[in-house]
């Protein structure tokens, strides 16, 4: 049921992300974060008082729709500040620092919060609704702090044929081609791996080493400090001394090499060491695909980012289901499916940065 559950979510943040790109581009990004915010907060909130399957899925898939426009509307913000290849790079690995402390502020909290909610009430909803407070305080945050990029945006209202998610995605599907098209096969490949083994080893710590949420939760913390420090270090020196599409190859390469590890190794401390690993290496490599993806110059800033987080939710919901469908069978199976796709995806790294060469040479 875990896998279906997260599955459900990222359907809908699939479906979803072309729509908020094109919401953005139509009336404002601060303004499609703070429709994000609200809407997600409705979906956790339902979530939170399901009774049943049904009332589950309902609850993941309204949370999900609106989340992908968090992720579509602050990267297609930050691409449309930023002068430069090199300041966007920079912005994405800021913005994947600071994701990385909510990440884990949030598994931290989480944990504890669930530990005592499940001890005193006999019950998980009160960490929801410390989770709409906090969402809800954000988007009041949001309007006076933030300010709307002043673009050419387009005037039109969206109708409402126009805000099915089929159509935002058919929309956008001339944009795909070329290098463009195996950089989000990649994309995929690493969200696939990612989800995959996220999922499973937040349910290996519980069903397999019989750990509470707390346990899950002060690791998650501890691998968000580490990720904050290198995200504002060693990505940004990335960003300004390398060309990223060369060494984002080894950095995927890295993370199938600490997940082999993950499957082999025997005893706890060697398994959360090998997952401490990955889980740094996943941090950076994410901000160095969004700081990528910002660089084309086809389409809006809304339009490419749409793209890029439907891809990446594609991978959120298939691994997570097929982490879901195969933990059964073998506990660790996910880990492997995991470090096959980061493997290819190293692989096909360095035929597309060939590709990207070409391309430009050709200008």
């Amino acid at each position: 049921m875990f896998g279906i559950a997260f599955a459900t979510m990222a359907i809908a943040n699939f479906l979803m992300a072309p729509f908020w790109g094109e919401f953005g581009d139509r009336y404002g990004y601060v303004k499609g974060l703070s429709v994000a915010c609200l809407g997600y907060t409705c979906g956790q909130l339902i979530f939170s008082q399901a009774n049943g399957t049904a009332m589950v899925l309902i609850g993941r898939f309204i949370a999900g729709g609106f989340l992908s426009g968090h992720a579509v509307s602050v990267m297609a913000y930050l691409a449309s500040a930023a002068e430069d290849h090199q300041t966007k790079a920079k912005y994405m690995a800021f913005f994947a620092a600071l994701t990385s402390v909510g990440v884990a502020l949030g598994y931290f909290l989480g944990g504890f919060l669930g530990d005592y909610a499940l001890q005193t009430w006999f019950s998980v909803r009160p960490v929801f609704y410390v989770q709409a407070a906090g969402l809800f305080a954000g988007v009041f945050l949001i309007w006076p702090w933030v300010g709307e990029l002043k673009l050419n945006q387009n005037q039109a209202k969206l109708r409402f044929s126009q805000m099915n998610p089929i159509s935002s995605i058919l929309k956008s599907a001339p944009l795909i081609q070329g290098p463009l098209l195996l950089f989000l096969v990649i994309s995929f490949l690493t969200s696939f791996a990612t989800n995959a083994q996220d999922q499973s080893f937040n349910y290996f710590l519980r069903a397999q080493l019989k750990f509470p949420p707390s346990y899950n939760g002060v690791f998650k913390a501890v691998v968000g400090m580490i990720a904050l420090t290198a995200n504002l270090t060693l990505n940004l020196w990335l960003s300004r001394r390398t060309d990223l599409r060369k060494s984002i190859i080894p950095v995927l390469l890295l993370c199938a090499t600490a997940l082999a590890f993950l499957v082999v190794v025997q005893g706890n401390v060697l398994f959360f060491t090998a997952a401490l690993v990955f889980y740094i290496l996943n941090a950076i490599y994410l901000p160095m695909q969004q700081g990528l993806i910002v660089r084309n110059t086809m389409g809006s800033k809304g339009e490419i980012s749409g793209i890029f987080n439907a891809v990446k939710a594609l991978g959120m919901c298939l691994g997570p289901l097929f982490s879901g469908l195969v933990f059964a069978q073998n506990p660790k199976l996910p880990f492997v499916a995991a470090m096959i796709a980061f493997l290819l995806a190293g692989l096909l790294s360095i035929y597309n940065r060939r590709q990207y060469s070409r391309a430009e040479q050709s200008i």
